[in-house]
């Protein structure tokens, strides 16, 4: 069994990986690095400091109160851009939506 120091620890290095593809502009290996580590978190249920060490802090309006590992501004900017990829409109793009704090 993994320890919560292990998994904090793999989720830095995957960070640093998930940087590597930003400045490398492969957007949608970052995002699908960004959304698995999303998806094992949330599984893992940890607790919610340790949420906010990872993904951050937005205030009620949706604007960054505090980054956490994974930066805002990077990951809004991952989905954006896997949108454009993928030529899907980011007005169609419920996760892009999302990930910027649009409405439909």
């Amino acid at each position: 069994m993994i320890s919560e120091y292990q998994l904090l620890k793999k989720i830095e290095e995957d960070a640093a990986i998930f940087r590597q593809h930003i400045r490398e502009k492969r957007f949608q290996q970052a995002k699908y690095l960004y959304d698995r580590i999303r998806n094992v978190v949330c599984y893992m249920e940890l607790d919610e400091n340790i949420k906010d060490s990872i993904f951050g802090v937005r205030k009620d309006r949706g604007e960054i109160k505090q980054d956490g590992i994974f930066r805002m501004g990077e990951v809004n900017k991952v989905y954006l851009e896997s949108c454009i990829k993928s030529k899907t409109s980011p007005e169609e793009c419920f996760l892009c939506r999302e990930h910027l704090g649009q409405k439909k």
